[in-house]
């Protein structure tokens, strides 16, 4: 599906099980767009696909997507709810960037690489699933941003990598809640 293809009144979107990407500003501006579902053989969301979809809460991201590219949900004001998927490998610049609503997210453990801006102004908690740190850039996330790491390895393997250590770490292991703050933890 093509640049700016679809423009309408329309608030939900079942995708047809055919469909292998969505190209450039394919839902750009669909202003009354609330619901979207992507169907089993998408794998590429493309540059602005559904950027500026300001009535967007919800999106499921269904098994076979390996990339969200560009801008692809920027300035989705009311996005709250986004599940991503497992399998998926590349979240590309300010994907993300500009949704206000959406307060956590879980990266899958096949994510790679998350770009530039790709969650700025958006996530307040990020809970990785991947045992190593996935490569990203100084902006990937606001600074505020607490990574919720699953146990002292995970925090560690984070910790070490030069874009990562700034943030702030929280686990819960063993039942009890640690918050770092650089090399020191602090139980809670």
């Amino acid at each position: 599906w093509g640049r700016q293809c679809i423009r309408g009144s329309f608030t939900e979107i079942v995708l047809p099980e055919s469909l292998d990407s969505l190209n450039q500003k394919a839902f750009s501006d669909c202003s009354k767009l609330t619901e979207i579902t992507l169907n089993k053989g998408l794998k590429y969301i493309g540059e602005s696909a559904f950027e500026n979809c300001t009535s967007l809460y919800g999106i499921t991201l269904n098994d076979g997507l390996n990339t969200i590219g560009k801008k692809a949900f920027y300035g989705c004001g009311q996005l709250s709810e986004i599940t991503l998927n497992e399998g998926l490998e590349m979240i590309d610049e300010k994907a993300f960037c500009g949704c206000e609503q959406l307060e956590t997210v879980t990266l899958p453990a096949s994510l790679d690489f998350i770009g530039n801006e790709a969650f700025y102004n958006s996530v307040r908690d990020v809970y990785p699933k991947r045992p190593a740190a996935p490569c990203i850039d100084w902006y990937t996330f606001n600074r505020s941003v607490v990574v919720h790491v699953e146990n002292i390895a995970q925090y560690k393997a984070y910790h070490q990598d030069e874009k990562w250590k700034d943030y702030e770490y929280a686990t819960t292991q063993d039942k009890v809640t640690y918050e770092w703050v650089g090399e020191t933890s602090v139980k809670v």
